[in-house]
């Protein structure tokens, strides 16, 4: 749907632009959450971006809570509950962006809210076929792996000084300092060390290989800032951005569809598995490129 609106103005205006876009969310979800709000603007309708973020909260949370349930008209709405929130989920943005309402509340909310509506998913997948432990687990890598997209892009930007997110500060107050302190305490910690250990291999290795000379006309900043091009390129963000949380929903939604909810905790198990090699292999890519330039 996205060649619908391409082209569009508004539409442009209304996305946050990414370096690679999420492929399920740039051609169905955010068109389905632009045609919503262009209902929403044409009928006058104003609201707070805050109470779309609580709605579709309460969508994922009733959805949840289906689950329990042993019957396959109920998947059916479960599975529609889930994707109504992931079309709500874009439209937040959309709406706050084109509305100019955008707040550091908002985000620290949406995050937030997020978290305890996905942890809610797992637990109650957990509940109906008794075992919480693996939900848990389960639950724990999800969130590294929707950090390590996150964190990935960050580092993307940071080495090339383009701007991560706009600085929008809010004066403080009560909800928005409850806020940040529950994302300082459940999910900071994750950013922080994802953060740190993508930093400290690349320093590690980078101390390997600038042992080796290379032609002079190669000095140390001039490899340095061309290894982190390669260790942090935007290639690899395509392969990240489309693990992030609308393909996720959606692939766990077709999964509640055929009664397969289960098997989900597994397929974010392999996910994590698969990021491990992930980054083993952005490793090996520097090494490949350093005995390139040294033959040279």
């Amino acid at each position: 749907m996205y060649f619908l609106f391409k082209k569009n103005k508004l539409f442009q205006e209304s996305i946050k632009l990414r370096p690679v876009e999420e492929f399920i969310n740039i051609n169905l979800y955010r068109p389905l959450a632009f045609l919503v709000l262009l209902i929403l603007l044409k009928l006058k309708i104003n609201t707070k971006p805050e109470i779309i973020v609580v709605f579709h909260t309460f969508l994922i949370i009733l959805g949840s809570f289906l689950i329990l349930f042993e019957n396959n008209f109920i998947n059916f709405v479960v599975f529609f509950l889930i994707n109504l929130k992931i079309v709500l989920d874009n439209l937040d943005g959309q709406y706050s962006r084109i509305k100019k309402m955008e707040s550091e509340l908002g985000r620290y909310l949406d995050t937030v809210m997020d978290f305890f509506g996905n942890f809610t998913l797992f637990l109650v997948i957990g509940i109906k076929y008794n075992n919480l432990i693996l939900a848990i687990l389960a639950f724990f890598l999800f969130t590294i792996i929707l950090s390590y997209d996150f964190n990935l892009e960050y580092l993307y930007r940071n080495i090339r000084n383009e701007q991560f997110r706009p600085n929008i500060k809010d004066n403080p107050n009560f909800m928005l300092n409850f806020l940040k302190g529950i994302y300082d305490f459940f999910l900071k910690p994750q950013d922080d060390f994802i953060r740190y250990i993508e930093n400290k291999a690349f320093q590690f290795f980078f101390s390997l290989i600038k042992k080796y000379k290379l032609k002079s006309y190669i000095n140390d900043l001039e490899l340095e800032n061309k290894l982190k091009e390669i260790f942090w390129h935007k290639n690899y963000l395509h392969i990240t951005a489309n693990m992030g949380l609308s393909t996720q929903l959606f692939i766990l939604s077709l999964m509640i569809l055929f009664n397969l909810e289960f098997y989900f905790f597994h397929f974010v198990i392999l996910q994590f598995l698969f990021l491990v090699l992930f980054f083993i292999f952005r490793v090996l890519v520097l090494f490949f490129y350093f005995f390139i330039l040294k033959r040279n």
